[in-house]
C-alpha cells in the first residue's frame, strides 16, 4: 500500500484532520505525526514558544489549547518527526504548513505547501493577493514571503470564532485583489466557501488542494 506522512504543527490528531484523510481515500495509508506530541503546554510555553520579533507558526494542541511555536524550533522538530517516519518505511511527506520551510533530505519527496502556492500564484499570473493568516504578528512574515504579488494581508483565526473570520473576508470587498490564499492549513474547505461568499472573491484553500495534488502523484 502506498503510504503518506503528514507532519502537523500541533498534536498529531487525525481526527482533526478527517476531511484531509478521507481525501486520500483507502488505497494510500495516511500517517499523521505532530511536532508537539509528548510535550506538555508548560514545556512548550518555556522552551518552543516564539520570542520577540521571531516568527512563529499558530497550531493547537491535545485538549484544544492554542499554542505559538518558533519557526526555527518548528524545523527542528519536523525534521525529527521526517527521520522517524522515514525510519519506518515512509517516503513521501506533507509539511502541514503554509509557512517558510528549508527543504529537508529524504529518500522519497516532501510537499512543502509555501513553494505549491508561490508556483500557484505565479502561474496564474496574479499580480495583487488577499491573504488571511490566522494572527496579526504572522503579518509581517507573510508580506515578506508573498512580496511579489502586492499582498493585502488581514488576520482572522480559523481556531477561534467563525464570524470573525466572516467579518475579515468581508473587508476584502473593497480591495482589489484578484483572489484570497488562506494563508494556514487550519483553514477547512468550509471556511473557504465562507470567505468566497463573504467577500465576493475566488479563494485558494491549501488544506483542500495540496492533498488531492499528492493524491495525483502518488496514486
Amino acid at each position: 500500500m502506498k503510504e503518506v506522512g503528514i507532519i502537523m504543527m500541533g498534536s498529531g490528531d487525525a481526527e482533526k484532520i478527517s476531511d484531509v484523510i478521507r481525501i486520500f481515500g483507502d488505497g494510500i495509508k495516511v500517517h499523521v505525526s505532530g511536532i508537539v506530541d509528548g510535550y506538555t503546554y508548560e514545556y512548550i510555553r518555556e522552551n518552543l514558544w516564539p520570542k520577540e520579533d521571531e516568527s512563529l507558526i499558530v497550531s493547537k494542541m491535545q485538549g484544544n489549547k492554542n499554542i505559538m511555536i518558533s519557526a526555527d524550533k518548528a524545523m527542528e522538530l519536523v525534521n525529527l518527526k521526517i527521520e522517524k517516519l522515514e525510519n519506518s518505511g515512509v517516503r513521501n511527506f506533507l509539511i502541514f504548513c503554509t509557512g517558510h520551510f528549508e527543504r529537508v533530505k529524504t529518500k522519497g519527496f516532501i510537499v512543502i505547501p509555501e513553494n505549491i502556492i508561490y508556483g500557484i500564484l505565479s502561474g496564474l499570473g496574479i499580480t495583487k493577493v488577499g491573504i488571511i493568516v490566522p494572527e496579526e504578528e504572522q503579518i509581517c512574515d507573510s508580506m515578506s514571503q508573498y512580496g511579489d504579488f502586492n499582498p493585502v494581508i488581514k488576520a482572522a483565526s480559523p481556531y477561534k470564532d467563525i464570524e470573525n473570520l466572516r467579518a475579515v473576508a468581508q473587508k476584502f470587498k473593497e480591495e482589489d485583489v484578484e483572489l484570497i490564499l488562506t494563508d494556514c492549513m487550519g483553514f477547512t474547505e468550509k471556511m473557504g466557501r465562507i470567505v468566497k461568499k463573504a467577500s465576493g472573491k475566488n479563494v485558494i484553500v491549501p488544506r483542500v488542494f495540496i492533498p488531492n495534488m499528492i493524491k495525483s502523484l502518488i496514486r
